[in-house]
């Protein structure tokens, strides 16, 4: 069953050395994965390093996923329910409290409204801006290719907190509680809106 959902991938007894070796030369990295609640363990048992920087709940997309379409593998169901997203975003924030300090939601996985919701369920790190993002797309995703920062701080002003850009290792670059980024537009043209439910929102009366 492993090998069949993880195919031409490292195996996680590789994984775990390159990562160990990575943290023991004084580089930092993020941790993902593609969620049971088991590896959530995992992630922890190696915690002793000190240089997570983040946990990232990837949500399996499946709308056009081999391992979904193709039924490669028997009993392959359509991802991950709402109620499970949440769930595993607050039980990471549990687990990993005190090791892991930020928690990471992807909102080109779950769509800016959910996003949103998650800021206020364990959640403090939204990922995030993107430019032509296409990982998620390819599997049917349908939320969008990019987030603008002006875009990014309504939506984290929506959920009932304080945005604030940082740098990879989470170190504060700018506040936003009293202005807004320049809004600059995305890069291309858009199908749609990814935050158009809040739009209203910002709309004043003359």
């Amino acid at each position: 069953m492993w090998r069949k959902l993880t195919r031409n991938k490292l195996m996680t007894e590789a994984r775990i050395e390159a990562i160990r070796a990575a943290h023991s030369i004084g580089l930092q990295s993020t941790s993902t994965l593609m969620f049971w609640a088991v590896h959530i363990d995992l992630i922890r048992s190696i915690k002793e390093t000190g240089a997570f920087t983040e946990f990232v709940p990837l949500s399996f997309v499946y709308a056009e996923s081999p391992l979904y379409v193709d039924r490669a593998i028997p009993g392959v169901r359509p991802g991950a329910t709402q109620e499970e997203n949440f769930k595993m975003h607050a039980i990471a924030r549990l687990m990993l409290a005190g090791w892991i300090d930020n928690i990471q939601v992807l909102w080109v996985k779950l769509g800016a409204q959910m996003a949103a919701e998650m800021l206020r369920a364990g959640v403090n790190d939204l990922g995030g801006t993107l430019m032509d993002e296409s990982i998620s797309r390819s599997a049917g995703a349908d939320f969008g290719e990019e987030l603008t920062p002006a875009e990014m701080v309504k939506l984290i002003r929506h959920a009932g907190r304080t945005p604030v850009r940082r740098s990879t290792l989470y170190d504060t670059l700018e506040e936003f509680s009293d202005h807004d980024p320049v809004d600059i537009g995305p890069l291309k043209p858009r199908p749609h809106d990814p935050i158009k439910f809040l739009r209203h929102e910002y709309v004043t009366a003359d």
